[in-house]
């Protein structure tokens, strides 16, 4: 219902810079119609140039798209735009991988953990990558929480993996060995 209420707003006034965005980045999110979105956003930028949403949203699309080194411009411009922001630090933080820079990409999703009540989902896996428990799921400020990794929780011998998730994307993972 949402999104059609978006588009029928945007058929009766197409210049919302702000009803552009949040339609584009909800497919985008969904992994639908990512050029379409590509294509309003860039509309949008013209009619908001400088704003952090937007441009974030711009290079969220080209991410998704694979064109990782246009992605990165955006994204960059979006984090000296919004610099406390999560989300915007977090796909920062995703593009700079995907670009090879990975201690930079870590850089970026530890400052994500210290930015006041970031969600924070930590769980347990076996060497399949199958989840065994969730050990703690909520927000964090400045980093702080402490997982119990007792026999109880781990029982029995092996090799396990502690994840650490912070916006739907892996900060860390840590090698658990049960002996």
């Amino acid at each position: 219902k949402a999104e059609k209420d978006f588009i029928d707003s945007l058929d009766a006034k197409p210049d919302q810079a702000y009803v552009i965005n949040y339609l584009a980045y909800s497919w985008i999110e969904k992994g639908i119609n990512i050029e379409k979105s590509l294509e309003m956003l860039k509309n949008a930028d013209q009619l908001r140039s400088n704003d952090g949403y937007i441009t974030d949203s711009l290079g969220w699309a080209l991410y998704k798209l694979k064109r990782y080194k246009e992605a990165k411009e955006y994204l960059k411009k979006a984090v000296q735009l919004m610099p406390s922001d999560p989300i915007v630090n977090d796909h920062f933080a995703d593009i700079l991988w995907m670009n090879g820079k990975k201690l930079q990409a870590r850089y970026y999703w530890k400052y994500v953990l210290n930015l006041k009540d970031t969600d924070v989902q930590v769980s347990l896996s076996n060497v399949l990558g199958q989840d065994i428990k969730l050990l703690f799921n909520g927000k964090v400020s400045n980093n702080s929480f402490i997982i119990d990794l007792s026999s109880e929780i781990v029982k029995d011998k092996g090799v396990y993996f502690v994840n650490v998730i912070s916006n739907r994307d892996i900060v860390t993972t840590k090698k658990l060995v049960k002996e």
